[in-house]
């Protein structure tokens, strides 16, 4: 078998033997650490029978060297039995580590074991080398992760089947030239060569924990630029309908134009409900920056439209005029750093320990804090008229309560309730104010039988004063906008795009028995495009 004939497999050959040597290394490493144990004891003992004999006769092969001595088939394995004592903490990404790791052991047995006399096909060795790829940056090998992704780079771009093409074929676009790869002629780019990532993802500087967006840090001022900079939210965010319908409502709320007073989200963990409220963070506190916002920049809608553009669109549908909106003031109630025990004071040593302090310092410093003071200063709830008074002072503004009930679990549920309820009456009662409230959408999530107790008192209220609910889990198609937003720049080759979709379409409706019957379907054609 020579590099000529079968030259994807031997790429591939090349990332498993660089996938070896640093995984193992890595292995090792780690396992030297497991108490008690030599680390030749502690690999021999995480093995089953026939992989122990095939690990002594290497350590004999290699001269005792462990790490050397443990192959590709053995790693599952060794990571798998010293998971929770040793391995759990060491991969950047724990949920999918362990997928990965037994997945490439499948790559290497099949790759071992392929009596078939071809070549592995181009887009299986590319998907299997990325797959290595992800490998090695997971336990910190950027270089070698890089290297993996250099040998894909010399991949044959995915290729039909062998079969003519029909006179329907796209034309290149502009700038495009056909690629010789292993005797055949394929017009379609690397995926890079159409859409580029953005420096982040590129250069691999990205931290995984950013991805988790925090109201309470874009409040202090602490949030990465992704979500604590308006621009780089709305250049790196998707504003789905979900949340475009919540901001619509809040602009037309505080802008005296109608709209619901108060609104509830319930979708899971990562369903977007911390991303609706920072996107209405940003348009109610940094409006005027928005607006001001320089063109070109990369907006929700068709793709090239600026985010002066897409915010300007958003309060047409609330029927709003920019030039006279409304300067409205906004209050985070973020119920995972709220504490009743809190010994956070304000200025003059009053008490931020309590959601109506706390909202009404937020909304109107040390003159806000006097309209419900005394009730802030006993812990008691106040009662409407002291609301209806911090709003007068406030002015038009939008209250943003996010996780509540882990705030309400540790607090006098009786008094949380009678604020609620006066909370929710003073909302209604005026016509520039809203209050968006974000609840668990199961009891797993409310925090055992307190939380679901304060999750049901919270839910009530909010039923009797006759709350619409929005859900801002974005749709199917709009979450291949969400990712492409967040992971790549906004220009794209459209005509190299349209050439891909259409070469993989043409394959699935050739493949009729090997796809399934939705992939040969023309709106799966469209869904390729989206994504």
């Amino acid at each position: 078998m020579t590099t000529a004939q079968y030259p994807n497999g031997d790429a591939l050959r090349k990332g498993l033997a660089i996938y070896r040597d640093e995984m193992s290394e890595f292995v090792a490493r780690v396992l030297r650490r497991k108490p008690g144990s030599r680390l030749e004891q502690a690999v021999a003992n995480s093995l089953v029978d026939r992989q122990g004999e095939a690990f002594a006769n290497s350590m004999r092969e290699n001269g005792g060297d462990v790490a050397r001595s443990i192959e590709i088939g053995f790693i599952p394995n060794l990571v798998e039995r010293n998971w929770a004592d040793l391995f759990r903490d060491e991969f950047r990404n724990a949920t999918t580590a362990r997928n990965r790791l037994r997945t490439i052991r499948d790559i290497r047995n099949d790759l071992a074991h392929d009596t078939s006399g071809k070549d592995v096909a181009a887009e299986k060795a590319a998907a299997n080398l990325f797959f290595i790829s992800e490998a090695l940056a997971s336990i910190n090998r950027p270089e070698a992760a890089q290297e993996v992704m250099g040998i894909q780079s010399r991949i044959g771009d995915v290729e039909p089947a062998p079969e003519p093409e029909p006179p329907t074929q796209p034309a290149l676009a502009p700038g495009m030239e056909p690629e010789h790869r292993s005797g055949a002629v394929s017009a379609l780019r690397r995926w890079h060569r159409v859409i580029n990532p953005k420096q982040d993802i590129a250069d691999g500087s990205f931290i995984e924990a950013d991805f988790a967006a925090d109201l309470q840090q874009v409040l202090d001022g602490t949030a990465p630029a992704m979500y604590g900079d308006p621009l780089e939210f709305f250049r790196c965010t998707y504003i789905t309908s979900g949340i475009r319908d919540l901001l619509v409502t809040a602009a037309r709320r505080v802008n005296g134009k109608g709209g619901n007073p108060i609104i509830q989200t319930k979708t899971g963990f990562g369903g977007g409900k911390t991303h609706s409220l920072i996107a209405l963070f940003h348009l109610m506190h940094n409006a005027g920056e928005l607006f001001d916002a320089p063109g070109g920049i990369q907006g929700a809608g068709v793709q090239g439209a600026g985010i002066r553009a897409e915010v300007g669109g958003i309060m047409a549908d609330a029927g709003v005029d920019p030039a006279h909106r409304a300067d409205a003031q906004v209050c985070v109630l973020q119920g995972t750093w709220l504490s009743p025990t809190s010994d956070r004071c304000t200025d003059a040593g009053d008490p931020l320990n309590t959601l109506w302090g706390e909202m009404a310092w937020q909304l109107g410093g040390p003159a806000g804090y006097e309209t419900v003071g005394t009730a802030a200063r006993a812990g008691t709830a106040p009662g409407g008229g002291e609301l209806d008074r911090l709003f007068q002072l406030a002015g038009p503004c939008v209250i943003l309560m996010d996780e509540i009930v882990n705030y309400a679990r540790n607090a006098d549920l009786d008094t949380i309730s009678t604020f609620f309820q006066n909370l929710t009456e003073a909302v209604n009662r005026r016509s520039d104010v809203a209050l968006i409230v974000t609840l668990p959408v199961s009891t797993t999530e409310a925090g055992g039988a307190r939380g679901m107790e304060a999750m049901a008192v919270l839910e009530n209220i909010l039923n009797r004063m006759q709350a619409v609910t929005q859900v801002a889990q974005a749709s199917n198609d709009e979450a291949f906008a969400v990712v492409r937003r967040r992971l790549f720049q906004e220009d794209c080759d459209d005509g190299a795009r349209e050439a891909t979709c259409q070469a993989f379409h043409r394959m699935y409706q050739r493949g009729a028995g090997e796809y399934p019957p939705e992939a040969r379907e023309t709106r799966y054609l469209e869904r390729l495009r989206q994504c």
